[in-house]
């Protein structure tokens, strides 16, 4: 176009315009932690939306909260990763506006999401906080006290539920876990079902991930497990209809450390 400058002046921009976008939705990036919306020139602007890395998964919470407001009943949402201090455990909670049942929205959302997008805790707001420019307050998302994370449900009933519910305790750092809790309701994953199947063997009880995936609950896995003289020394295969653990490099690094000579 340097031959016809006439043209090139009505069809190129005069200047660059400086805007915000994400990278793309689940983008493999080598950044660790959370980031937010990256700056960049570009003449088309786009979402920008925070991403953040849990068990080695990169994960937008962009993507999770148009998924929570796509949900009947949420008129308005936000989802936060928080860090557990003491742990160092991060927890995806979803915050909800409207009369939406929290437990109706997690089944929603495992129709449309993977499992390690959906939210494990949600806390119901009149409104979502916001900062005087009007966007959302991030910081004043705090994360719900772990008492509120075991909700309402029965005691255990015999000796088996009440080593899973133990087990379940132990392992997301809660104080207590009723015994019809869903484990992945409560914050778990497919490293903590590992974990979680380990305790229970150290107690005489053996169940393997796949029965976590399936019962879910102390009282349901209570049931399905074997006392350990009882459990066969080889299982014959099942298809099964999902992936049941699926590992990223940096969580088999976390595997490694925590169950080097588990079999």
């Amino acid at each position: 176009m340097w031959r016809a400058p006439e043209l090139g002046a009505a069809t190129l921009p005069t200047r660059r315009v400086r805007h915000r976008r994400s990278w793309p939705i689940r983008s493999a990036r080598p950044v660790s932690g959370c980031t937010g919306p990256v700056t960049a020139w570009s003449t088309v602007p786009t979402v920008s939306w925070s991403s953040c890395k849990i068990r080695g998964r990169r994960i937008e919470l962009g993507e999770i909260e148009a998924a929570l407001r796509a949900v009947e009943g949420v008129t308005d949402a936000a989802a936060q990763v928080h860090t557990d201090a003491a742990t160092g455990r991060k927890r995806l909670v979803g915050y909800l506006v409207g009369p939406a049942d929290p437990a109706r929205v997690r089944a929603d959302l495992l129709l449309v999401l993977p499992e390690y997008m959906v939210p494990g805790e949600y806390v119901r707001l009149d409104a979502l906080p916001l900062t005087p420019n009007g966007k959302v307050d991030r910081k004043a998302l705090t994360a719900p006290e772990a008492t509120a994370l075991t909700g309402e449900g029965r005691a255990p009933r015999t000796p088996q539920e009440e080593t899973f519910c133990a087990a379940f305790a132990d392992v997301l750092d809660l104080p207590s876990v009723a015994a019809d809790a869903d484990f992945f309701a409560l914050g778990g994953d497919s490293i903590s079902s590992i974990q979680l199947v380990g305790r229970a063997r150290k107690a005489g009880l053996v169940i393997t991930p796949r029965d976590v995936f399936l019962h879910k609950t102390p009282a349901a896995l209570a049931t399905a497990a074997q006392a350990a003289g009882e459990a066969p020394a080889v299982y014959e295969p099942v298809a099964a209809d999902r992936p049941l653990v699926a590992l990223s490099d940096d969580e088999l690094d976390e595997f490694d450390m925590e169950f080097g000579d588990f079999q």
